[in-house]
């Protein structure tokens, strides 16, 4: 679940969803954007984000 947002335009990701129109994610990567702030917005626990294998996921220092 994210908590906090240090970015603004993600926030209104989150709040807007795929019909978001920030210009500031380019068109070609926005679907992708999207969906992957709304998978880290569901999870609960950090093995949430381990699938699929390819997240590359890496623990934070």
């Amino acid at each position: 679940m994210i908590r906090t947002f240090a970015d603004e335009r993600l926030e209104l990701l989150i709040a807007e969803g795929a019909k978001s129109k920030t210009k500031s994610i380019p068109s070609d990567i926005h679907r992708l954007v999207v969906r992957k702030i709304a998978y880290l917005n569901q999870a609960r626990r950090i093995e949430d984000l381990k699938v699929p294998p390819d997240n590359r996921l890496k623990k934070l220092k």
